[in-house]
């Protein structure tokens, strides 16, 4: 029948496998480098992309037959290995790490766009791909370093295209945070830089109250808010979330930001309200009641 069937055909693709998988780890204990064993590599990945160790054996065998400096075309063909492999699986990680390996070996023939063009199609099919972030990242690194340039605008208004796309893309929002802080260093103002991120991530988190990713990051903008500044822009920041949580009751993460800006910035003045909000996080939010609670007994 069709079960039987499958399960034969598992069993052969499990004992073809470990077939494979013997041949080359004796291949790598015998210290045999050769295209033979490239080709044991990828015929194991091929059936099993995620197994690590084949990865770093085929980077050691390569690295044997070709040194450090591997020629362009080897480099290509292992970068169009990668990328299919990568559009059925993108979120392996030692797929991520084998080609960041392959950028490395000589930047200077990486066809940079191309690496973006490849990140950014899979950030289309999933934006919220902390893998692709990451890589996206190292990438823009890899070019700022090549070009000598900087690429902080662009990328800002990349983060800033996902995050009204979905507010609850975390990735997109830590990204924009690593920008942010970069931008931080270089500018005098950084009052200014950090009110107009208030006033992006604000709309963010009144337009859906219930969503975790925006207050996460509207909290970090706060916090970046220089000594002498903060006080009233926490106050003010605290009006107007009371004002939100009177409209919207069982928002737990405004009460959460409300308890966490009360007992941070006003623990003197404010610990009564604090406990208030703990209280009421308590009976809203039960899957971390043990959490508040615990707090409230601080």
């Amino acid at each position: 029948d069709i079960m039987s069937e499958q399960k034969r055909k598992n069993r052969e693709k499990i004992d073809r496998f470990i077939e494979l998988k013997e041949r080359l780890f004796d291949s790598r204990d015998a210290g045999i480098y050769n295209d033979e064993t490239v080709a044991l590599t990828t015929s194991l990945l091929d059936l099993n992309p995620e197994l690590y160790t084949a990865w770093n054996l085929r980077r050691d065998v390569l690295i044997a037959l070709h040194g450090q400096s591997l020629n362009v075309k080897i480099v290509n063909e292992e970068l169009l290995y990668v990328t299919k492999k990568l559009r059925a699986k993108p979120k392996i990680y030692w797929l991520w790490n084998y080609r960041k390996w392959l950028l490395q070996v000589d930047p200077s023939v990486i066809s940079w766009d191309q690496e973006l063009a490849l990140v950014d199609m899979l950030l289309e099919a999933d934006g919220r791909n902390f893998h692709g972030w990451a890589y996206r990242r190292f990438v823009i690194q890899c070019m700022e370093n090549v070009q000598k340039t900087s690429l902080v605008d662009s990328e800002l208004a990349y983060t800033e295209k996902h995050v009204k796309r979905n507010l609850s893309n975390y990735s997109a929002w830590f990204n924009r945070s690593q920008l942010i802080s970069r931008l931080s260093k270089q500018t005098q103002d950084r009052s200014a830089l950090f009110s107009k991120e208030l006033e992006l991530i604000k709309k963010a988190v009144f337009m859906d109250p219930f969503d975790e990713s925006p207050w996460n990051y509207y909290r970090w903008v706060l916090s970046n808010f220089d000594d002498a500044e903060r006080p009233g822009i926490v106050q003010n920041e605290i009006d107007e979330l009371e004002e939100l949580l009177e409209e919207e009751p069982d928002a737990v993460w405004c009460m959460e930001t409300l308890t966490q800006l009360y007992s941070t910035y006003q623990p003197n003045t404010c610990a009564t309200r604090a406990v208030q909000l703990l209280q009421g996080l308590v009976e809203k939010d039960p899957l971390r009641a043990n959490e508040y609670k615990d707090l409230l007994a601080q």
